[in-house]
């Protein structure tokens, strides 16, 4: 029978590897939301936004709006 005990412990660090990413993923994605508000706030078009944070305008859209519910 073989042990497996490594690659389970491998497999479970790659877990917590990839949950801190998305976590870390989210909170990026929370900063850039409200540096839209504030770029829009401030009289910036969401097409400036959007290309200089590398993003589609859509996307900004989406997440002006999801900030303007919150």
């Amino acid at each position: 029978m073989n042990d497996t005990s490594h690659i389970e412990q491998r497999l479970a660090r790659n877990r917590i590897q990839r949950e801190a990413a998305e976590a870390k993923r989210e909170a990026l994605m929370r900063q850039l939301a409200e540096l839209l508000v504030q770029g829009r706030a401030a009289g910036l078009p969401v097409a400036v936004m959007s290309r200089t944070a590398g993003i589609s305008r859509e996307t900004a859209h989406k997440l002006l709006r999801r900030e303007h519910q919150s």
